[in-house]
């Protein structure tokens, strides 16, 4: 094997994956892989047994990480206590500030070196220069929790991009104080002079904020202050890379020190560069984009130094290696899997490119042309113009960023960045024109279903193994036994990622949306239709752009044959009318009239129970509440919206000696409002499951009493703000309930 540090990241990362999703198997299949490895040939097993050594690595750096998260169990608390941390990045909120903190102390004891989490704080206290606070220390009171799961089904999970960055748990504190300055680390200080430097070149640079806030994003990675449309303009044109620091802004760097120097070794030259990329390393807070692309850099430095050969994908090897040894769970960021394919892509497509297009042009088409299967699985959208968008886009960072930089020294130097500093601006909003202008508000970018990731993976192995030299050289020898055996592998592991992507959700008839404090039940009928039935919604959040729309498109589903809203309060309306806005929804009801009925096939159907009549007279919107009664693959399911116990009453009484209020799931009223769910309606409805549309909320739901009520009515309670989506799957023999989130 070649490139045997290769061999080793892939099997680190084997490790690390195969211990995340079952410790157990990761744990059991060494020994039998070594059983095998002594049957093997000699001059075989060395390197069998290298390659063992650093699954065992991942697996154990996995669990490692693992037992050092459980021991910050204890913190998952409901009291407020007394803590201490040490601050080590502050960024700005609309309402505070957000700390990254390293825990020192909880509950007056010293937390274990080896235990010591990473934590961030929402902070209320109001703070200027809050770059001040890095390296500091922190006392506050406060409770901490471990952050939320993902609420449905295969979409954003929080806890899991924390994880990815080291933060085990979250906080909010009202105020803090300050540990005396005495005794500070080197390196912290350090850090904190050099984001002083940052915001202060900031605050002097003559322009608007809203070009300050592409500005942040171009040079330093933090895109918490940009214009939310000029940001949805990079990403409908595939340019959004240009705002995370990456190994395109470090190769112009490099490229400029090379041009400076004119290739002739330099010990002052390297160690000013070696020293600049630090600096600059910080300023951007480390991201994965930035370490990787620093580290492949230095790396090309040490081989010039040493006079031997630059090896990219060993390089590259390398670098994952160190970043997963230290952060085994930064394999699951997106971060750390697009930085790091972004240059597999570079090395493997580039060369076969190159033959019919110029180098640049072809390292530019094999990234673009590489992430879009990873772009549709992980953002549903295909940025159709992204070659031809990045083309004058990249020019003007290649421009941009050496720029902005000499303009930081200039500022550092004299205590403002000058003309150049104007002229970097001009820049900076030449290229935001440009890119609003290709952009033409995501006309040229589709939305896509997440394709199965059993197809990307295929794609991806096909792909890189067609074009490596292993495969050239084999068709050369026409080896078809060593092609049957690599399209075997292939088909192996593609079907091991089809295992990993299955959710019991995708047998489900019925989902309750996690979409807060809210109602919204999805429907998937025989036929494969698709029905909502409310949305949710909320005043401060686009619910339907930003919860539903990702849902649909992430569980494959292509369009909403049916939406219905019981009624038009903004928690149960607004999801459905921000969903129509960006996604093809076919058909919207939001009123009628008991008797009605919409035949969806094979036997499913709604039906409206209530109201007799709609009376836009009465002021409570709750009162032309719609009740669906919903039939789907034999399961009946009672919609209820938001009634209360006076129409529960009211129901009763037109539909008494009748089964029509009979159900198998009954969507709980109100959202567990104690005026709601009286005993006569659930004696009535005498449901096997109640489900509960719920999230944070300040008005008591659901209410204790009734989810006595509830229980003892035999009815099995599910809430969506502790057990996120809940899946009713229809069964021969009865009912199965799964559910997004492990809990009570």
């Amino acid at each position: 094997m070649r490139r045997k540090l290769t061999g080793a990241a892939l099997m680190l990362i084997v490790g690390i994956a195969a211990g995340h999703f079952s410790r157990l198997v990761s744990l059991g299949v060494i020994l039998p892989a070594a059983f095998f490895i002594r049957r093997t040939k000699s001059d075989r097993r060395d390197l069998a047994v290298f390659l063992l050594l650093f699954y065992v690595c991942g697996v154990l750096c996995l669990i490692s990480s693992d037992i050092a998260w459980a021991g910050g169990a204890e913190y998952n608390g409901n009291e407020v206590c007394p803590m201490e941390a040490e601050v080590l990045s502050v960024e700005s909120e609309d309402t505070g500030i957000r700390m990254e903190c390293r825990l020192i102390a909880y509950n007056g004891r010293k937390v274990p070196l080896l235990l010591r989490q990473k934590i961030l704080l929402h902070s209320y206290a109001p703070v200027k220069e809050n770059w001040r606070l890095t390296g500091r220390r922190v006392f506050f009171h406060g409770r901490l929790s471990a952050p939320d799961s993902a609420g449905n089904p295969r979409c954003f999970n929080y806890r899991m991009y924390l994880r990815s960055r080291g933060i085990s748990h979250i906080g909010t504190v009202n105020a803090f104080r300050l540990r005396p300055s005495g005794g500070i680390h080197l390196l912290s200080f350090s850090k904190r002079r050099i984001l002083g430097i940052r915001e202060r070149f900031m605050a002097r640079l003559s322009c608007d904020e809203e070009t300050k806030g592409v500005v942040r994003g171009l040079l330093f990675g933090d895109t918490s202050a940009m214009d939310e449309q000029i940001y949805e303009d990079f990403q409908s044109n595939g340019t959004a890379h240009v705002l995370a620091v990456s190994g395109l802004h470090i190769g112009v760097l490099y490229g400029v020190y090379r041009r400076l120097t004119r290739k002739r070794k330099s010990v002052p030259a390297t160690a000013g560069l070696v020293f600049f990329l630090l600096f600059y390393g910080t300023m951007t807070l480390w991201s994965v984009s930035v370490t990787r692309a620093v580290l492949l850099i230095l790396l090309v430095v040490l081989g010039d130094a040493l006079d031997r050969r630059y090896d990219l994908l060993c390089a590259l090897s390398l670098t994952a290696m160190l970043v997963l040894l230290h952060q085994p769970y930064a394999l699951f960021g997106a971060g750390f899997q697009m930085s790091f394919l972004a240059v597999i892509f570079i090395n493997f497509l580039t060369p076969a490119l190159k033959r019919y297009i110029p180098e640049e042009t072809a390292a530019m088409l094999a990234v673009q042309g590489g992430m879009i299967p990873y772009t549709a699985y992980m953002f549903n959208y295909i940025p159709l113009l992204s070659l031809l968008c990045n083309i004058p886009v990249i020019f003007l960072l290649s421009i941009a960023v050496p720029a902005g930089l000499a303009a930081l020294l200039i500022s550092v130097a004299a205590g403002t960045p000058g003309i150049l500093g104007e002229v970097f601006c001009g820049i900076v909003q030449m290229m935001t024109c440009c890119n609003r202008l290709l952009s033409q508000q995501g006309l040229f970018s589709i939305d896509v279903v997440s394709p199965p990731l059993a197809l990307v993976a295929a794609v991806y192995l096909c792909v890189l193994f067609f074009v490596s030299e292993t495969c050239s050289v084999r068709r050369n020898r026409r080896d078809r036994n060593f092609l049957r055996t690599a399209a075997v592998c292939i088909l192996g592991v593609s079907l091991i990622f089809a295992a990993g992507d299955r959710t019991p959700f995708d047998d489900a008839c019925a989902v309750m949306v996690d979409v807060g404090q809210g109602d919204c039940m999805h429907i998937r009928t025989a036929g494969g239709a698709d029905i909502l039935l409310d949305g949710g919604g909320r005043k401060e959040y686009n619910v339907g752009k930003k919860i539903l729309k990702p849902y649909l498109l992430k569980n494959r589903h292509r369009q909403v044959e049916l939406a219905m809203a019981t009624h038009l309060h903004t928690d149960h309306y607004r999801g459905l009318k921000e969903l129509k806005e960006v996604y093809p929804v076919h058909r919207t009801v939001l009123s009628g009239n008991e008797g009605q009925r919409i035949d969806l096939g094979n036997g499913e159907a709604v039906e409206i129970l209530w109201p007799i009549q709609r009376d836009d007279s009465v002021e409570d919107e709750n009162r032309n509440s719609m009740i669906f009664r919903v039939t789907v693959r034999g399961i009946r399911i009672l919609v209820t919206g938001d009634i209360t116990g006076e129409g529960e009453r009211m129901l009763l009484e037109r539909y008494r000696d009748t089964d029509a209020l009979k159900c198998d799931v009954l969507k709980v009223a109100h959202h567990g409002s104690r005026y709601s769910s009286t005993r006569e309606f659930l004696k009535a409805a005498s449901p096997k499951i109640a489900v509960i549309g719920v999230g944070r909320n300040t008005y008591g739901h659901p209410a204790e009493e009734t989810l006595r009520r509830l229980e003892d009515c035999g009815a099995q309670v599910f809430r969506t703000d502790r057990q996120g989506a809940v899946g009713i799957i229809a069964k021969k023999n009865g009912l199965e309930v799964v559910t997004n989130r492990c809990g009570p």
